[in-house]
């Protein structure tokens, strides 16, 4: 998807009213498997003019996934209600990049990746009796690989930046409130989050020459952003 752009969005609402039974089971999932490749070879860097040694060479990678899920049961009437809502965000994401050699003035080597998560799930019974087990379950599963190397002979007459980069965003609820005289209800959240690797590596084989150099790795998580409870249960 482009930058800024939701690459899943799925939204579902079901409703039942009236009768001696009512029941709706709803589901929502949004699935995308992303992959980022940048890789630069031994390459011959040079101005306008042929020179060697004097290009300010910038090689970045960046992934930036957005998924959003929403499911909505409500069940009003009847003498058995049932209503149950799931929903479940799902992504693998892999960026690598990589640079292999070169003449250059100064080096910036840069992989970002951003994965943007939100589940939300909404199961409401409203019968006499209400038997919703599990009314409301929101699952966001996320795994994100973040690489940046170098290999090869560099000679850079300036600095060396190496850089990598993850910041995984999270937001799950799971929601049922229940109305019914007699109500047996439950609200379930999962979160995971499992960032494989967020890596700035040298290879061991690479020569590099540079007045400075500067490798780095980051990974940041932050969750329940969106939402004041992960879990909201009431009857």
């Amino acid at each position: 998807g482009e930058d800024g752009k939701t690459v899943a969005d799925t939204t579902v609402i079901g409703v039942g009213l009236g009768g001696a039974y009512s029941g709706a089971v709803n589901k929502a999932a949004a699935a995308p498997d992303t992959t980022v490749d940048v890789n630069i070879g031994n390459e011959n860097y040079t101005d306008p003019y042929g020179n060697t040694g004097i290009t300010d060479l910038y090689v970045k990678g960046e992934n930036y996934v957005k998924q959003h899920a929403d499911v909505s049961s409500l069940t009003v009437g009847g003498l058995l209600a049932i209503g149950a809502g799931k929903v479940e965000t799902t992504s693998n994401n892999t960026l690598a990049v990589t640079a292999k050699g070169g003449n250059v003035g100064t080096l910036t080597v840069s992989a970002e990746g951003t994965s943007d998560s939100n589940a939300h799930a909404n199961g409401d019974g409203g019968g006499i009796a209400d038997v919703s087990l599990e009314a409301a379950k929101a699952v966001n599963t996320v795994t994100n690989t973040t690489k940046a190397g170098l290999d090869g002979n560099w000679t850079i007459a300036g600095d060396l930046s190496l850089g990598s980069v993850q910041n995984t965003l999270s937001n799950v609820q799971a929601e049922a409130v229940h109305v019914g005289a007699a109500t047996v209800s439950g609200a379930k959240a999962e979160d995971t989050i499992t960032n494989g690797s967020t890596t700035a590596s040298i290879g061991d084989q690479a020569s590099i020459s540079a007045k400075k150099v500067t490798v780095l790795a980051k990974n940041y998580i932050t969750t329940g952003q969106d939402y004041d409870y992960a879990v909201d249960a009431k009857a």
